[in-house]
């Protein structure tokens, strides 16, 4: 029983372990970059500067539905008004993360998702696009936006 206990802790170590070099390697993408959201374009595109340079992108994995434009605008200027963001780029998308109070970051895509505000859109082939459905799934489950 006791080597049951350490074997489970040492995984435990392990699993732990892989996900803070998961996070702190994210920061090391090429792609990566620092960004200020400048202006909320659509439900799932916005203006980005990073390194002087404007960009418009559109939201990695998700499609707003036209009857939750309004909802998602104001979703997404309320997550990255005055913040500084993270954007991890794939061709003209970007999965954009946002600090919160505590040390874990939003994904837009999947704050979006979750709330029902959209779909998941495969053909962005994003990084993360497990998160991304997993979101998806939960507004299915809980029948919320256009899941009702």
């Amino acid at each position: 029983m006791k080597k049951l206990a350490i074997v489970a802790c040492l995984l435990s170590l392990g699993f732990l372990g892989l996900i803070i070099l998961f996070l702190l390697s994210r920061d090391e993408l090429p792609n990566s970059k620092l960004c200020e959201a400048t202006q909320v374009i659509s439900g799932d595109s916005l203006v980005l500067v990073c390194d002087n340079q404007t960009r418009q992108v559109k939201l990695c994995g998700v499609v707003v539905a036209a009857t939750s434009q309004a909802e998602a605008r104001k979703l997404i200027s309320s997550l990255t008004k005055n913040k500084s963001v993270s954007a991890v780029f794939s061709g003209n998308a970007a999965e954009i993360f946002v600090p919160t109070a505590s040390e874990e970051e939003k994904m837009l895509s999947e704050e979006l998702l979750v709330k029902g505000l959209g779909e998941f859109n495969a053909q962005d082939n994003c990084p993360n696009s497990d998160s991304i459905k997993l979101a998806e799934q939960i507004a299915k489950e809980k029948r919320l936006g256009v899941w009702k």
